[in-house]
């Protein structure tokens, strides 16, 4: 289970920065910054700098972990780009307690392998954890969604395969949906696309290259609305008997 980030983050903003980097970033991320030093701590960088983690350790302890986590993410993005040096160490340090920060977002190493539980108002993480699952495709996917909209295409235009081919299994779409589908491939050559309609599952389940598979407990266009889990399914005998299910039904189904 991965660590908490702030640690490794914090250390590097304090080991990197100078006092006035320190300072600037702080007010950037939105942590009130406007500390009273004694002449003392004001003496030079190293001990306004000490000072300045002295005072700021309370302040962060007292976030809430929503909030602490927006902070953690924000003050990486600002370290990130400072310069390409601070970004290296910004990923060696959060690789030891099992985070990485790629494109922008601070996410837990490898997050498809885990069980990943998203609260309520979480979309921004839901969305980048399940385009990690999708990307991790080589050359097929089947989305298993009863309630699928546009949403979809979003984020399979946000991979970049070589070759895929895709399946999505329904119950209910927009009137539209089958025509954008049609206009998606056409844009993006790399993609094949088949539609059926079925309503005999409830839950929502993707499965990679016919052999790995996610139960996801909520649709992908609700992703982060309400508090949800995605779990990887690691059961062979499980997964077999889920595989052999699914093609089943996709054989039964209605093509779109």
């Amino acid at each position: 289970m991965p660590l908490d980030p702030w640690g490794p983050v914090f250390g590097v903003l304090f080991e990197d920065g100078s006092s006035d980097y320190i300072l600037r970033v702080l007010k950037l991320i939105g942590i009130p910054a406007e500390f009273q030093l004694t002449p003392e701590e004001s003496y030079s960088h190293k001990t306004r700098k000490r000072a300045y983690e002295n005072r700021l350790g309370p302040i962060v302890a007292a976030l809430d972990e929503t909030v602490k986590r927006r902070v953690t993410q924000n003050l990486a993005r600002e370290l990130a780009k400072s310069n390409d040096q601070t970004a290296q160490r910004l990923n060696q340090a959060l690789e030891g307690v099992g985070w990485t920060f790629q494109d922008g977002t601070l996410m837990p190493q490898s997050p498809i392998g885990q069980e990943a539980f998203f609260s309520k108002g979480s979309d921004h993480d839901a969305y980048v954890h399940i385009r990690a699952i999708l990307r991790a495709a080589n050359a097929d996917l089947c989305i298993i969604d009863p309630y699928m909209d546009a949403s979809i295409y979003q984020v399979l235009g946000a991979l970049s395969p070589a070759k895929m081919a895709v399946k999505i299994l329904t119950s209910k779409v927009p009137a539209d949906f089958v025509l954008e589908g049609q206009k998606f491939t056409k844009q993006h050559a790399a993609f094949t696309l088949e539609l059926r309609k079925t309503k005999d599952f409830h839950d929502r389940f993707i499965i990679l290259d016919q052999s790995k598979c996610y139960l996801l407990g909520a649709s992908i266009k609700d992703a982060g609305n309400k508090g949800f889990t995605i779990v990887p399914l690691e059961d062979p005998s499980v997964v077999q008997f889920f595989l052999g299910y699914a093609s089943q039904v996709w054989n039964a189904a209605t093509p779109l």
